[in-house]
């Protein structure tokens, strides 16, 4: 059996299916199809340790990704109560990458993939962790940089003319390594390094000098996506899992995200009313976050505080 036709058959098919989404009545319709028809592919080509799904993707310090169209995560840990049909939310420790997909990869959209994809990359941490993988042994690890894709099935330009954008939004881009990994254009080709970014240890390597490469790959795109993508995810070492980090994970109040304020004991001097537990307000935090003079003492901090002028606790804001 000859592999390449079994891709060239499925991206002919995914392409005139991709046509029949136009019947959609509204745009919603057509996004949700051409979304689904590529995670139907993915579906049937991918490894069975990678599940798919479509949302969002959270870190255990409340920071979120933008709405992603496919997640790859690791259905064997991630939480099934969190995953649902329509939205989902992933935690990091989860996830391998995602694909965005467009219709018509115009300027805009493919503008827009890039800040999805960079609110992906950005919740990953500069640390890194050990994992064990028989007893008496571990080994150290990089924290993973989720992969990120751009998809398209049209590209509505020359791949020559996407590259030229590609190369101005990476020298825009606040960090390199937030970038989409590479660009597909189906039957048309891939723009991206050629060569592998992640080793075993999880680096990442962005080479600035091919960062913007064009490989007219014409009918067999689908096939070299492919095989690029797995490439990838096979690269991929995923941190440790613990679900106890997200049900303490802390709050958002206003603009901060704030641990330790909900536990505060307020006791009265007088000894006339029993022990109670206060939550520091909205308006608490905003003034103490606002304090330019340095640490707040915790009496100073509870001074702060309308409903609890004396007591103990600790608050942290990050």
């Amino acid at each position: 059996m000859d592999v390449r036709k079994k891709f060239l058959g499925a991206a002919a098919k995914m392409y005139v299916d991709f046509q029949g989404t136009y019947e959609a009545n509204h745009k919603g319709g057509r996004g949700t199809n051409r979304e689904d028809l590529l995670r139907g592919f993915l579906e049937q080509v991918l490894p069975w340790r990678y599940s798919l799904g479509k949302g969002e993707v959270v870190a255990s310090t409340n920071h979120h990704s933008g709405e992603l169209d496919v997640v790859i995560f690791d259905g064997a840990v991630c939480p099934r109560l969190l995953v649902e049909d329509s939205h989902a939310l992933f935690p990091l420790e989860a996830v391998y990458g995602a694909v965005q997909v467009k219709t018509t990869l115009t300027s805009s959209e493919l503008e827009a993939s890039y800040g999805n994809i960079a609110s992906l990359k950005s919740l990953a941490p500069q640390t890194m962790f050990r994992k064990d993988h028989m007893p008496g042994f571990s080994r150290g690890y990089h924290w993973p940089l989720p992969v990120g894709v751009v998809f398209a099935y049209e590209g509505g330009r020359t791949l020559d003319t996407i590259a030229k954008q590609v190369a101005k939004l990476d020298e825009a881009a606040t960090a390199i390594a937030h970038r989409p990994d590479f660009i597909v254009v189906i039957n048309e080709g891939i723009i991206g390094p050629k060569k592998s970014i992640r080793d075993q240890e999880n680096r990442a390597v962005y080479r600035t000098g091919h960062l913007s490469d064009v490989q007219r790959s014409g009918k067999h795109t689908l096939m070299r996506f492919y095989l690029r993508l797995l490439q990838e995810l096979n690269s991929i070492t995923l941190p440790p899992f613990d679900l106890s980090k997200y049900l303490s994970m802390p709050e958002l109040v206003g603009g901060h995200r704030v641990y330790g304020h909900d536990g505060f004991l307020w006791r009265p001097s007088d000894g006339a009313a029993p022990e109670s537990v206060h939550k520091l307000s909205k308006d608490t935090i905003e003034r103490i976050a606002g304090e330019k003079e340095g640490p707040v003492s915790q009496h100073q901090l509870m001074a702060m505080a309308y409903d609890a002028p004396t007591g103990r606790g600790s608050v942290i804001i990050v």
